[in-house]
């Protein structure tokens, strides 16, 4: 994981990146608990949301949350094959 933040109930948000599929690239995850630790099992799939640009490597790097509650994951995201490595930003 690469960032960290809190939500408004004093809630624990994870953000980075994981390899969540049958596909060789990671995706960027967003992981959630509770004040006390305990993974939100309600969030996402068993406390974790990923999101996945189609493209090899998903990253994020910053988590923010929003006054009206939603979460922002911000990273970037590369192009397989490119030589060399070809990055772009990623808003999630």
């Amino acid at each position: 994981m690469r960032a960290i933040a809190l939500s408004a109930d004093g809630g624990i948000l994870l953000g980075g990146s994981a390899y969540t599929g049958p596909h060789t690239g990671r995706d960027m995850v967003c992981a959630a608990f509770s004040a006390g630790g305990a993974r939100l099992q309600q969030f996402g799939v068993n406390g974790i949301a990923a999101v996945d640009f189609d493209l090899w490597e998903d990253r994020a790097r910053s988590i923010v949350v929003q006054q009206d509650g939603a979460i922002l994951l911000v990273g970037e995201t590369t192009a397989p094959g490119s030589s060399p490595q070809i990055y772009d930003f990623a808003v999630a």
